[in-house]
């Protein structure tokens, strides 16, 4: 995962998962010299808002066991982190996914954006790919979304994504887009965060 540039005093997180063998952290690094307090609202897939609020010492690092959260204990998530001064955040997960051990990490992104664009996407042999959608406005989005295919085909569809939640797409379920390599470009007519998740074992 590469680094971050700048602190930010707002966060987003569309990915996160708590159920089954998944363990989810999400990281808060203050670079200041003085104390800062840290706002997180954690927006279940349900509609379901968890709100918390977190004291991050100097020049510190602190840390959120998702999973720990009662609300949360088997949920999949995004997260919003919104702090007095400028922090950085990311997230880290670790899992057994059908038999697949693994781990990933992401930083946060510091705002919401109306266009998205993901280069990799793969659902052949042992992968799943997943598109994770959050919306963080007190309105439903309405999400277009475009799956490029090699040769220049497009898978065309359209996703309605409630206020304040997150949304999950299993890509290999889709017709079409079984067994192939693809692109993503996604429209939300609010401002939305968007991620991909991937999952994969390979035959040594």
């Amino acid at each position: 995962n590469a680094a971050v540039s700048r602190p930010s005093d707002t966060w987003y997180l569309a990915e996160g998962y708590t159920g089954g063998e998944f363990d989810e952290y999400v990281l808060l690094l203050n670079p200041r010299s003085t104390a800062t307090r840290a706002r997180v609202t954690f927006m279940r897939s349900d509609g379901v808002n968890i709100e918390k609020s977190y004291n991050l010492l100097p020049r510190s690092r602190f840390t959120i066991h998702v999973d720990e959260i009662p609300e949360l204990e088997s949920a999949e998530v995004s997260t919003f982190v919104e702090a007095d001064t400028p922090i950085v955040v990311e997230r880290s997960q670790y899992f057994v996914s059908y038999g697949r051990s693994g781990g990933s990490d992401a930083s946060g992104v510091p705002e919401a954006e109306r266009f998205w664009y993901l280069a990799e996407g793969y659902t052949g042999g042992n992968y799943d790919t997943y598109l994770l959608i959050m919306n963080p406005n007190d309105a439903a989005v309405r999400v277009d979304t475009n799956y490029l295919l090699p040769g220049g085909g497009i898978k065309a569809i359209s996703y309605d994504v409630a206020p304040h939640s997150r949304y999950t797409v299993h890509v290999d379920a889709i017709e079409g887009l079984t067994n192939t390599e693809f692109s993503t470009a996604l429209t939300g007519d609010l401002p939305i965060v968007c991620e991909r998740a991937m999952y994969f074992s390979i035959q040594r």
